[in-house]
């Protein structure tokens, strides 16, 4: 139905015209009040729905008399199909989010009945059930046994997969969004809101797409954050939420797009669509769709691997972007106010914490080192913390790109300090043979991370490449103040000896409690070998044989790995093949290794 009066306008202007037409207030309030209540007494209704429509008392002569029955019974299945509409939407964006609070809840009561029956926890874990549930769902990559490997390189570009149970996760929640996007429309052969059906589609569906946005907005931003409240009880680290966080983010692209388009196509069918451009709310629009666009391009992991500079400032200015303007956007509508409200709360809430973390325990003095290839940074701690298993820090240096800081792995040192060796890469790590100062200041973040817990294992077995071994020695002196009755042993791989350099101490620590076995592969022996109280085989580990052998020595085993990406998508392999041949084992893959 046409209201010419109030041809060209939009918003608040076009609901203040349409009030004041005697015809549409009566037709639409009568409508809306018997889609809703079914009221007998349609003067009643009129008031009721007027002062809901219009938000004021009514100025106009009520007309419900004259309004043709035809007319009426289009405006009551126009009025029910609008609310059948916007009630589904909301129903299924509030699935979506709750798809992700289940999937993290099954993980936390996994967690917990690990944690308070692990009586019964063992038992699944060593039935046949479990082993192959491991070796075919939790544990393998998605295809060709590569994980932190690509699975696909052109130049600097490359694809890499997240594990099965990952993808599988993925591939759910991507069919569910597309699933509820495009289906269960509720659309009326006559319309006397839209001349044509194809008007009521583009509306449902841009109001759908909306909808669905703003259920997964907060998830997307909890999901990012470093103080994510469900990493302590899901024991997940924050690599696995990344993942989920950038996939939550292409999907929210995908439909704020269509919700773009659907209403760019309608605005057009109107013949509205150049005047809508002078409103508040559509510019505001169309500025989070550009920062959405960018900010998903410039988290390629191209721009993370080579331009990281570039991939922090840009994320984290089009980030705030992107959430004001989904705020100027949706606070003069209908719906979406407080989605946005959650949002902001739970960005804003890290950030704070990122502060408070780094006003409480900032500045610290520190000491640096340097070998050949590795940087040693030993902070003073002065016992504000005591660095725990699985712990990492962020470290802003203050000579060097100090708005920049990267994840390193927490060393205990006897004397109550942490010690961070760090693998001079490109970039900041790459700058660190710079800094030659005995004492000098830095800030951390943290401290974050969490372990697996091992205690239902007969056996322990850590593997590690490189570097890896800062994760790998915190672990190992996390378990040994547990004081539970378990074997340790720690297979270590490096390149070249000036590894050795800042961990012989706590080799020579360790070895009377734990087997250790060294393995460099691109160096000869020199004289300083002779100098040390313990073995280096000169060859590269066999991964295979050591899964193997440990396996048949106990009849429960853990293995860790922390190393390159092909030591760790080898060790992921070999533990998957072991348990289809009968063992009982679990495995873990600790990130944040540098």
């Amino acid at each position: 139905m046409d209201w010419p009066e109030c041809a060209g306008k939009t918003g608040d202007e076009l609901r203040e015209c349409l009030c004041d037409l005697p015809l549409f207030v009566s037709v639409t309030t009568e409508c809306l009040a018997r889609a809703v209540v079914n009221d007998s007494n349609p003067y009643d209704a009129f008031d009721r729905g007027y002062l809901s429509l219009c938000q004021r008392e009514p100025e106009v002569e009520v007309l419900v008399d004259i309004v043709p029955d035809d007319l009426l019974q289009d405006g009551v299945q126009t009025a029910k199909a609008a609310i059948q509409n916007k009630k589904l939407s909301q129903i299924y964006g509030l699935v979506l989010m709750l798809f992700w609070m289940s999937i993290c809840l099954i993980r936390i009561i996994a967690v917990t009945l690990s944690a308070f029956a692990p009586g019964c926890a063992q038992k699944i874990r060593e039935s046949k059930i479990s082993s192959h549930f491991k070796s075919m769902i939790l544990y393998p990559a998605t295809v060709n046994g590569k994980h932190a490997l690509p699975v696909l390189r052109i130049g600097k570009f490359s694809i890499r997969l997240p594990v099965r149970w990952i993808t599988i996760v993925l591939v759910v929640f991507v069919f569910l969004n597309f699933v509820f996007l495009f289906s269960s429309f509720t659309i009326v052969e006559r319309s006397i809101t839209f001349k044509t059906q194809s008007m009521q589609f583009k509306r449902v569906l841009g109001y759908r797409s909306a909808c669905l946005t703003m259920f997964l907005l907060p998830v997307l931003l909890l999901f990012g954050g470093r103080n994510n409240f469900l990493m302590p009880w899901t024991r997940w680290n924050h690599g696995v939420f990344v993942i989920f966080h950038k996939w939550i983010a292409r999907m929210i692209m995908v439909n704020i797009a269509t919700h773009a388009i659907c209403y760019s196509l309608l605005r057009t069918e109107q013949g509205l669509y150049p005047g809508v451009f002078r409103k508040f709310y559509w510019k505001w629009g169309a500025a989070g769709i550009g920062s959405l666009s960018l900010l998903i391009f410039f988290s390629l992991p191209y721009f993370r691997r080579y331009k990281y500079e570039l991939f922090l400032v840009s994320h984290i200015l089009l980030a705030v972007s992107f959430v004001v303007s989904a705020w100027y956007h949706v606070r003069t509508l209908d719906y979406g106010k407080y989605h946005v409200i959650a949002a902001i709360v739970v960005w804003g809430a890290d950030r704070l914490l990122r502060f408070l973390r780094m006003a409480l325990l900032s500045p610290r003095h520190a000491t640096i080192r340097h070998s050949k290839h590795v940087s040693c940074l030993v902070i003073d701690n002065s016992g504000h913390w005591e660095a725990e298993a699985g712990n990492y820090i962020y470290v802003h240096f203050s000579k060097l790109r100090f708005w920049e800081s990267h994840p390193f792995s927490v060393v205990p040192t006897p004397e109550g300090n942490i010690k961070l060796c760090i693998q001079r890469k490109e970039g900041l790590t790459g700058m660190l043979d710079s800094l030659t100062d005995d004492k000098m200041k830095v800030w951390i973040d943290g401290p974050y991370g969490y372990h697996t817990s091992y205690k239902n294992h007969d056996r322990m077995v850590l593997i590690a490449g490189g570097i890896g071994i800062t994760q790998s020695l915190g672990i190992i002196y996390g378990l040994l103040e547990e004081k539970v009755p378990r074997k340790i042993s720690l297979y270590w791989s490096i390149p070249y000896l000036d590894y050795l350099e800042f961990f012989v101490d706590d080799i020579e620590r360790l070895q009377t409690d734990i087997e250790i076995k060294i393995f460099v592969t691109r160096d000869s022996p020199d004289e300083t070998q002779a100098k040390k109280s313990f073995p280096i085989e000169y060859e590269h580990m066999d991964i295979k044989s050591i899964i193997t052998d440990n396996c048949e020595k106990d009849p429960s085993v853990a293995f860790m790995v922390c190393g390159p990406p092909r030591m760790n998508d080898t060790v992921r392999k070999e533990s998957c093949d072991a348990l289809k041949n009968g063992a009982s084992l679990t495995y873990t893959e600790e990130l944040f290794c540098d």
